[in-house]
């Protein structure tokens, strides 16, 4: 997923959930099930994702001892980062609470494409 659509889907979930944002994240970060094998590490910045969804993430996210150097962005495993938006994004769905573009992204997403 792009970065502009994934900022859309953040920015979408923290305008519908609001206060239970926190909850929801919380949900899909312990349904993950990491894989085996190498996972790169990738940074989810404030200004990509909002300051609403930043905050939760930074909350909720596992720090898993990785250093922070710089409060502008949070470091997270590839495979961690596409399953959490991938989960917000389908209850998002499901709850026709963003427009048809991130419902396509979905289908899209389920389809392999």
């Amino acid at each position: 997923m792009k970065v502009e659509q994934e900022a859309q889907v953040w920015l979408y979930a923290a305008e519908h959930y609001r206060d239970s944002l926190m909850a929801i994240v919380g949900d899909a970060v312990a349904s993950y099930r990491r894989k085996p094998g190498l996972d790169s590490l990738t940074r989810i910045y404030k200004q990509d994702v909002g300051a609403v969804a930043f905050a939760v993430l930074e909350r909720v996210l596992p720090s898993a001892d990785l250093p922070r150097t710089d409060s502008s962005y949070i470091p997270v495993r590839e495979q961690l980062r596409s399953h959490l938006i991938y989960q917000v994004l389908k209850r998002l769905v499901e709850e026709e609470a963003v427009p048809v573009e991130l419902r396509d992204i979905l289908f899209s997403i389920d389809l392999g494409l």
